[in-house]
């Protein structure tokens, strides 16, 4: 029997699927570590664990079967501490190991070999004291087990906690380049851009909303929108009919709006609002202000002079249709031009003034 087991233990193997130029990441799992799988049977001598442990010097422990039964493990460590005790040697070298496992028998923990690196650390970490830095019994197939060394896990998972510091450490390069963009792009823009979250939290502005709106440095370093509102509110010429559209606009999330704001000072703005997404979720509301009173003002300027230009022509064209001009009677065709005059400009009275060739008398 000895003989028998000792050539299966020289078969005995360990599976390194992460060599050290392997790198690991937060999703690594067990089985990309090395894995031991020496074994000795209960009915073994003790003397055969010894000389395992002795041409195997990496191994953490030993798995433990009797009759190809899984039966537990015992580390390295455990092992020694005990055959250095007085006497351990004579007594259990030549007795069955089944006699000295009685002794080295305890508690350890086993893990499937899918289970992630950070996790088999946590669950490693929450054993008692006496037992933190035993070996993990790992099971890659049904009744198919290896034993990892909790030294190893632990380097592991300092690479993973290195590497996943790095990688928020680039993730927060990438966001603050993000924002610098997005800063810039709001900062662009010719309109004043306001964003309010679903708490009516002011999340980010520019400072063209600022210059607009002419919100105070104090009010904004609230971010409360109510008080922002508050202030816009005192400049507007209907401000019940602005608040109420804001609040309806809360209301519903997903709705958009276009409207025109009127100033008590004569400024006019456009309004326009939409909902802000992340992925499938509303987590705000953007609001786009544009001073539009430049153009209001031309276009109120080309339609007074398209009105005046109209009312030129009806006059004109009834001067070349009236019949007192092509007649005899100068006072009459006086008085026509000057009442043409009149509608031409737009006033109730027009005089005439006739002088002599030297202007001398009336």
């Amino acid at each position: 029997m000895p003989l028998l087991h000792f050539d299966l233990l020289k078969t005995s193997l360990s599976i390194n699927l992460n060599p050290s130029q392997q790198l690991l990441f937060f999703d690594s799992i067990l089985e990309e570590l090395t894995l031991y799988k020496q074994e000795i049977d209960l009915d073994s001598i003790g003397a055969e664990a010894i000389r395992i442990f002795e041409e195997n010097p990496l191994i953490p422990g030993l798995i433990i079967r009797q009759q190809s039964q899984f039966i537990g493990m015992v580390s390295r460590r455990r092992f020694f501490e005990y055959m250095s005790r007085p006497y351990s040697l004579e007594l259990f070298t030549k007795r069955p190991f089944s006699a000295l496992y009685q002794f080295l028998q305890t508690d350890f923990l086993v893990l499937d070999s899918k289970t992630s690196i950070v996790a088999a650390v946590h669950q490693s970490l929450n054993r008692s004291l006496e037992l933190i830095y035993e070996p993990l019994v790992v099971e890659t197939l049904p009744g198919v087990f290896y034993v990892l060394d909790m030294e190893q896990l632990l380097l592991a998972n300092s690479q993973i906690h290195e590497l996943t510091m790095e990688s928020l450490i680039e993730s927060q390069s990438d966001l603050v380049k993000e924002k610098s963009l997005l800063r810039a792009t709001l900062e662009s823009t010719a309109d004043g851009i306001l964003v309010v979250d679903r708490d009516n939290k002011i999340v980010n502005f520019n400072q063209k909303f600022i210059e607009m709106w002419n919100i105070p440095a104090s009010i904004i370093a609230t971010r409360d929108d109510s008080l922002a509102l508050g202030f816009a509110m005192e400049q507007l010429k209907d401000p019940e009919s602005f608040l109420s559209g804001v609040n309806e606009l809360y209301s519903q999330p997903e709705a958009d709006s276009f409207d025109t704001l009127e100033f008590k000072d004569g400024r006019v703005f456009e309004r326009y609002s939409q909902p802000e997404w992340l992925g499938e979720n509303i987590v705000g509301r953007v609001w786009s202000f544009r001073d539009i009173t430049q153009r209001k003002r031309m276009e109120s300027a080309l339609l007074q002079s398209e009105k005046t230009l109209r009312r030129h022509n009806r006059v004109l064209t009834k001067l070349t249709k009236s019949k007192t001009l092509n007649g005899k009677d100068l006072n009459n065709a006086l008085r026509e031009i000057i009442e043409a005059a009149a509608q031409t400009l737009n006033i109730e009275r027009v005089s005439m003034w006739l002088y002599n060739q030297d202007h001398s008398k009336i």
